[in-house]
């Protein structure tokens, strides 16, 4: 049994959630609008999420035109980063340039199947569209909601073209070509939530929310308190508790509100305390 507190600004420890991370490593992740380039900036920053962690068991699946199951999910992050350090473009080891979104998606979700956890994620990061493999996108994300799985999806790339850089060095600007529709849709069917990162800063901020929403769901689930949330920065600091005086007058308490409604208080939060 977990420890339990009455107040809400104290520490309450538990379990975590059990989280896969779906990379995309197809060619196009080697694009310089993102510094160093798309897979590098993504490894940064998923990488720094990971410290951010303490309870939550982690996996990692990396995808191009086929998927790859990495890490199950661990309690043992240096191993975990390990292998996201060595983690490298698809062609850079041999493997065609495609994007199975659907097949990482699936494969993620396999992975977590069997989680005993209290809350299941799947963080899915592309920079394309859905152009390989045989597992529609739509539904995986369907195969994700019959095992109480959420999805969070996000589309990393600037609009226009961008630099790409081939083995045989090539250099050839080609534009962004994410289906934002279907990442949306897929965090629709899984009661998720979809971010848009167009350059480094802003993929940082996008897994900035993306921790704030994790933390919301450990709120909810009783799980963990101020611990999750200090570990984010100040930002996200003053706007749960904008958000925490904002159910209050309504009557309410953030444990007993549902992830949709927290959802539309944190949208009204990032209008009222602007980054």
């Amino acid at each position: 049994a977990r420890p339990q507190s009455g107040n809400a600004r104290e520490v309450v420890f538990g379990e975590g959630i059990d989280i896969a991370i779906v990379l995309d490593i197809s060619g196009s992740m080697a694009a310089l609008d993102f510094e160093p380039n798309r897979l590098g900036a993504a490894k940064s920053v998923i990488r720094d999420f990971i410290r951010r962690r303490q309870y939550d068991r982690i996996g990692l699946v990396v995808f191009a035109t086929e998927a790859f199951s990495q890490v199950p999910p661990t309690l043992d992050y240096q191993v975990l980063e390990r292998v996201l350090d060595e983690t490298k473009v698809s062609w850079d080891i041999g493997l065609d340039s495609g994007t199975a979104i659907g097949l990482g998606l699936a494969n993620a979700a396999n992975m977590l199947r069997d989680s005993k956890a209290d809350s299941k994620v799947i963080v899915l990061l592309t920079d394309g569209a859905n152009n390989s493999g045989q597992i529609d996108p739509l539904t995986a994300a369907e195969i994700a909601r019959a095992l109480d799985i959420r999805v969070y999806t996000i589309g990393a790339a600037r609009p226009g073209p961008a630099p790409l850089p081939f083995p045989d060095g090539r250099i050839e600007y080609r534009d962004s070509e994410i289906d934002e529709e279907t990442l949306r849709q897929i965090a629709d069917i899984t009661s998720g939530l979809y971010f848009r990162a167009e350059d480094t800063e802003g993929l940082q901020q996008e897994f900035g929310d993306l921790l704030f929403a994790l933390v919301n769901v450990l709120r909810l689930l009783g799980i963990v308190a101020e611990d999750a949330l200090q570990q984010t920065n100040d930002r996200f600091i003053e706007r749960f508790q904008y958000i925490e005086q904002q159910a209050a007058e309504q009557g309410q308490s953030l444990q007993a509100m549902s992830l949709e409604e927290m959802d539309q208080l944190w949208e009204q939060a990032k209008q009222h305390l602007p980054s």
